[in-house]
């Protein structure tokens, strides 16, 4: 006897109906899915979904897809959970996909929600899928730009300039125009549609509302050490470690990067720029990875690290 997984084969009738370009898809009925396409409908990654009655009195899902100048609007949507090996978060360790731009669609004592949603509640439970929107979907949206930034717009080049400091960066201005609105919102128009210009479109807008933000409040990323004896101290722009090595691990800050160090165990990196920000967290934690049985190491404060269960007497 074959087992069917009812929401893996959901799942798999949207994304095979996208490929063949199909203007709706149907599925069999059951509250659970509803629940889910509950969630893809309001979240923009449906345009609807109805329950109509087949010929063999079964009741169905009708599902209406959702597409952009002919392009599915879900780019990925990816089974996680499975009856074989089920997946639990916290609420403090549920993932964030593609760095927010997606949502995992998490089961909860609260009922189906998305991971934001989970978040803001507090609540955890099982993640059942992740679903990632086509980037063109986010380049339409304006950027809102606060009343202490500046924003200057000058032959493909942003000049922006906050209580943080300031950034320039640069645009295609063949493909790309940016324009300022009068209730202070930066949009970002495309000149010329193709698919490969779609995808840059939601990437160069969240580029530059990563910069807005730099300039505005500022980029933070929180480490933590985890261990007998671990601790950070900070000499200059010089980072100093204790991580159990037969010797101390020196690491040196970027003249652009703020660190702090509290309590010896946490350490604040913040910065304008948050490519910047993130590669310097990244190679302190590469210093000394976080090990599966004990959880010792290098870990970003919300890091989901998969625990291993260690030897048996």
């Amino acid at each position: 006897m074959t087992f069917i997984d009812p929401i893996g084969d959901m799942i798999t009738r949207i994304r095979n109906a996208q490929m063949r370009s199909l203007n709706s898809v149907k599925i069999p009925n059951s509250k659970f899915r509803a629940k889910i396409l509950d969630v893809l409908k309001k979240e923009g990654y449906i345009s609807d979904y109805k329950v109509s009655l087949e010929t063999d009195k079964k009741n169905i899902l009708s599902v209406d897809l959702k597409y952009d100048n002919g392009l599915p609007v879900i780019r990925e949507i990816k089974r996680i959970s499975k009856p074989g090996r089920r997946i639990y978060a916290r609420a403090d360790s549920i993932p964030r996909i593609q760095n927010g731009l997606g949502l995992a669609i998490v089961s909860t004592s609260k009922g189906i929600m998305t991971d934001h949603d989970a978040r803001n509640q507090n609540i955890g439970g099982e993640i059942i899928c992740r679903v990632f929107w086509f980037m063109s979907k986010l380049g339409k949206k304006p950027i809102q730009i606060p009343k202490e930034t500046k924003v200057k717009v000058e032959n493909g080049k942003l000049t922006l300039t906050g209580p943080k400091g300031s950034k320039e960066l640069t645009i295609n201005d063949k493909i790309f125009s940016a324009s300022l609105s009068d209730d202070n919102h930066l949009l970002i128009k495309l000149l010329k549609k193709n698919e490969t210009t779609l995808i840059n479109w939601g990437t160069t807008r969240s580029l530059i509302n990563s910069a807005v933000i730099g300039v505005t409040t500022g980029h933070e990323k929180i480490l933590e050490l985890n261990g007998v004896g671990f601790r950070a101290v900070l000499k200059g722009n010089i980072l100093e470690f204790q991580l159990g090595f037969s010797h101390n691990t020196s690491y040196e800050i970027p003249k652009d990067i703020k660190v702090s160090v509290e309590k010896s165990t946490v350490i604040k990196i913040q910065g304008i720029d948050k490519e910047m920000v993130g590669k310097v967290a990244s190679e302190i934690k590469m210093l000394k990875p976080v090990e599966p049985y004990k959880a010792k190491g290098i870990k970003e404060r919300g890091q989901y690290v998969i625990r291993k269960e260690g030897k048996k007497k």
